[in-house]
């Protein structure tokens, strides 16, 4: 065991030393992050009139739609291949020149706070990068620049009227620093490379650990100068070395598009020709949301949702009935609980981005689903659900969240005890990597 301990001390410190110093960003960036100004979208007018959407379509000679939603007296509609929204005045019946971008002008400056502030571009984004990645979702989405002293910018998603991120200089530095450091998305096109070289860090680490603790278990006598030191560390930093390699490998390979794939999640076209009934415009939200092979209006006025299918002029009243259908229609197998969430929690992460969403347990998989859009916000399996828990417990520290709460109280440092927490083990593993190396070359020579 010792042996082996010293033989894996080189690489297990550059994983210990890569991931340690890496894993302080994520507090420091939870701290110094730009917050929005506002974190629910603006109030909506209500829809209201005789028009019919279908024949305001037709007239448009719009023949194909991924999406249909009435705001207030103007029709949004998303074209198949264009990812620009098309706007429709209900009063005068014709497109609005640059309606997308004019929404989404107004929606970033209500999420920054930002109401005078100098617009320097405003561009459309189709694909993630690494200044606007994965772990925000929504896809496309207006990249808003400002030009205040911080040079703030806001991604909104007209179509849902969220925030995808908000970011600074300052975030941006912090951000591409930890991608390179702690997840390695520089060999995301490399991915069989990426999965090789960070399980032979994270394996070293592991390896390391669990000789470590032999050690401390078996070995006994005195120790004297760093031996002393770094034996003493090690008790108290071995099972957050243990917790953070155990819970990141579980992840790495859980979440590997090369070994458990993403379920689809393309748009589906809809004939406008096939569409043949459509609601009445009385209602705060109306929207087309696409479930399968079922075309649905849905329309919500205060907590009334009503579901009309625009094919077969079907009724489902509450947003509980249509999850039950479409994940019924999709997944083709018993449906054993549905319930609504309207918080994070281990099995539905802050990652996932929507709420609130319905969950629905298949016995085999568990479904989120967003009503109001028809979205699939995550659909996972035993194994995903495990992953997730290991990774909030484990890797994230969320079991200190209560504690942290109660302590600081609501507000943006609520958590500042969880973070300081872990900040004090993570430099505890980077003393304890250093003071090893120190100790290996020591006795090497």
């Amino acid at each position: 065991m010792i042996g082996w301990h010293r033989r894996l001390a080189l690489i297990a410190a550059i994983a210990v030393l890569l991931w340690g110093s890496s894993g302080l960003l994520h507090p420091l960036m939870s701290w110094t992050n730009p917050r929005p100004a506002s974190f629910m979208p603006p109030a909506q007018t209500s829809a209201s009139g005789d028009e019919d959407l279908l024949v305001m379509l037709r007239q448009q000679n719009i023949k194909q739609v991924e999406g249909v939603r009435v705001i207030g007296r103007q029709m949004q509609v998303t074209l198949p291949g264009q990812t620009e929204r098309l706007y429709i005045d209900l009063d005068i019946g014709e497109a609005v020149a640059g309606g997308d971008r004019a929404r989404a002008l107004m929606l970033a400056r209500h999420y920054t706070g930002l109401s005078e502030a100098e617009i320097i571009s405003a561009r459309l984004i189709t694909s993630f990068s690494n200044r606007y990645t994965y772990i925000n979702r929504y896809l496309p989405v207006w990249q808003i620049d400002f030009a205040d002293p911080r040079h703030m910018t806001a991604y909104v998603d007209t179509a849902t009227d969220r925030l995808g991120a908000i970011t600074d200089k300052r975030k941006i530095i912090l951000q591409t620093l930890f991608q390179i450091m702690h997840t390695g998305q520089w060999l995301e096109e490399a991915e069989l490379l990426r999965l090789a070289l960070l399980t032979l860090l994270i394996g070293a680490a592991l390896l390391m650990a669990v000789a470590g603790f032999y050690m401390l278990v078996r070995l006994r006598g005195r120790r004297t100068g760093l031996r002393k030191i770094h034996r003493g560390l090690a008790y108290a930093a071995l099972f957050p070395l243990l917790m953070f390699p155990v819970s990141g490998l579980f992840h790495l390979f859980v979440h590997s598009p090369l070994l458990y794939g993403a379920h689809d999640q393309s748009p589906v076209i809809v004939d406008v020709a096939s569409l043949q009934y459509a609601p009445r415009l009385e209602s705060s939200d109306i929207r087309l949301v696409i479930a399968g092979n079922k075309v649905w209006w849905r329309s919500q006025t205060g907590d009334e949702v009503v579901y009309l299918e625009a094919r077969s002029q079907a009724v489902l009243h509450g947003d509980e009935a249509f999850v039950r259908d479409m994940v019924g229609d999709r997944a083709g197998v018993p449906i054993t609980s549905v319930s609504k969430i309207t918080a994070f929690s281990d099995e539905y992460g802050f990652a996932n981005k929507r709420l609130p969403v319905w969950r629905v347990d298949t016995g085999s998989e568990l479904w989120f689903i967003e009503a109001r859009t028809g979205v699939v916000a995550a659909r996972i399996d035993r194994l995903k659900i495990a992953e997730s828990w290991s990774f909030s417990r484990l890797h994230k520290w969320q079991f200190l969240d209560r504690l942290s709460e109660k302590i600081m109280g609501d507000g943006p440092l609520r958590l500042a005890l969880r973070d300081g927490v872990m900040v004090v083990f993570m430099l505890g593993g980077l003393v304890l990597a250093v003071l090893g190396l120190l100790i290996r070359r020591k006795y090497k020579n």
